[in-house]
């Protein structure tokens, strides 16, 4: 045992650790399709920017107020989107991207496509039909196509970044999400403002509740989610035969025209009646959106529980050797347990403790996902998130509970040595951490093993002195 060669500080690993929240940017300029959304993006920012002035000229302070009411839906949605996705976040700049093509791109697209096709239907229908069904003939069609559109070159710009349903989910919701805001700030005012009879912010607030507290649950969100699910899970499921797959994309598209369809159209109407109350405007949304809400609930629903149980099979190997147990995998799968984990730990060990434990649940995560990639190094990275999760426990364990570290460290009142360092001396550390400084400690010191992390020891010398070591390097007896 003493002609071994002390392996800490540990050797750089042959990779680094996954890390469950990677970067990949939307700029990829070898990739046709990010030219394609940077061309259209330029185009349309120029209209976007424009029809902002113009806004903000009629009225500053309806526009600025505006704003803020668009954000306090919007900021909400987003936080709740991307949280569906428990166990890989998606790239900041491609869901900017997503929400740029939602915004910018497909508003502009739209609302000239959009006024071609109202003016044939007009030439072909008469004026009556037109502004009866035109919203719902044309709507649907222009327009989720063009969002739809836009969740296509999201993944042709990284598709590394598609690996399950629930992608397209987050992705198409961005998209929609985008949408709707700019959609919403253009019938604020091309509708509301100034219409209420006694001011701009009249008008204003009554647009926020017709477009925002009526119709937010059933937007634009909810109809390019459903589709963006549909490409999502033809693109990620080899594993289904194409068919299938082809038919459920195309069911999951259609679910979401159809969805806007009826939303869009006179159908049902009659619930509002002749004078229409605010409970009057809720049910009718609900009538016409609430089933296809539902319907977007269950499939992300069972969407996230496969990605539950790819967890727990990613992970089974490592759970059997010991690298992390059952009931942590169990604590993955919520937002709300995972958040009581780190409570619990920062209650007894500070803040500290708290923190390790939010990156001990990352690097857990980050190891499922190694797991299951592809990559070449995919060996190397499981190598290096197991590392990384031991070190990290390792750290937990050298926190001292109750923040004494005076108390947490005491020795016993007896001195009972159980083993020595080895002939040629041995290293010591304040904590499991080889990055910190070091103490030598003599040949043949005796030691009493207080604790063990893996294969640290933490060990006391005869006058109360504590420190961490290798404990592989021990020779035991006294």
């Amino acid at each position: 045992m003493t002609g071994q060669a002390m392996p800490i500080p540990p050797a750089p690993p042959a990779a680094r650790p996954t890390d469950w929240t990677e970067e990949i940017s939307i700029f990829q300029p070898r990739q046709a399709a990010f030219w394609l959304f940077a061309v259209l993006l330029l185009i349309g920012g120029v209209s976007f920017v424009n029809e902002q002035l113009s806004f903000a000229n009629a009225s500053t302070t309806a526009w600025l107020v505006g704003l803020v009411l668009l954000a306090l839906y919007a900021v909400p949605v987003y936080l709740l989107v991307n949280a569906v996705d428990l166990f890989e976040r998606e790239p900041r700049s491609l869901l900017i991207g997503a929400l740029l093509w939602g915004a910018v791109i497909a508003t502009f697209l739209a609302g000239h496509i959009n006024d071609q096709w109202a003016s044939i239907l007009q030439k072909v229908f008469g004026a009556e039909f037109t502004r009866t069904w035109g919203a719902a003939l044309i709507g649907p069609g222009v327009e989720e196509l063009l969002k739809f559109l836009g969740v296509v070159v999201i993944y042709l710009i990284a598709r590394a970044e598609f690996d399950d349903v629930l992608d397209g989910f987050v992705y198409g919701a961005m998209v929609g999400l985008g949408f709707t805001v700019a959609e919403d700030m253009y019938y604020f005012f091309a509708h509301f403002v100034g219409q209420a009879g006694a001011s701009d912010l009249g008008g204003l607030f009554e647009g926020f509740f017709t477009r925002i507290i009526v119709g937010g649950p059933y937007s634009h969100v909810l109809l390019t989610g459903l589709t963006g699910m549909g490409l999502a899970f033809y693109v990620t499921r080899p594993d289904v035969a194409r068919s299938r797959r082809v038919l459920v994309a195309v069911l999951l598209y259609a679910a979401g025209v159809a969805a806007h369809f009826v939303w869009n159209s006179p159908l049902l109407d009659g619930i509002l009646g002749d004078s229409p109350g605010p409970t009057d405007w809720i049910a009718w949304a609900a009538v016409k959106g609430l089933p296809f809400l539902i319907l977007l609930g269950v499939l992300v629903r069972l969407a996230m529980r496969r990605e539950q149980r790819w967890v727990r099979e990613a992970l089974a190997e490592d759970v059997a050797a010991g690298v992390m147990t059952a009931q942590e995998v169990d604590v993955l799968e919520s937002l709300r347990a995972r958040r009581s984990a780190r409570k619990a730990v920062g209650a007894r060990t500070g803040p500290a403790g708290e923190r390790l434990v939010a990156r001990l649940q990352h690097a857990q995560i980050a190891l499922a996902i190694a797991s299951t990639g592809t990559e070449a190094d995919r060996t190397a990275r499981i190598a290096a998130n197991r590392e990384l999760i031991g070190g990290l426990r390792a750290q937990l364990a050298a926190l001292p509970v109750g923040g004494s570290p005076a108390e947490a460290q005491a020795p016993p009142t007896v001195f009972a040595p159980t083993h020595r360092a080895p002939v040629e001396g041995l290293a010591a550390w304040a904590s499991p951490d080889p990055a910190g400084p070091s103490t030598p400690l003599a040949g043949g010191l005796p030691l009493e093993i207080v604790a063990r992390v893996a294969d640290w020891a933490q060990v006391r010398a005869s006058n109360g002195w504590t420190g961490w070591v290798d404990g592989r390097r021990l020779v035991s007896g006294s």
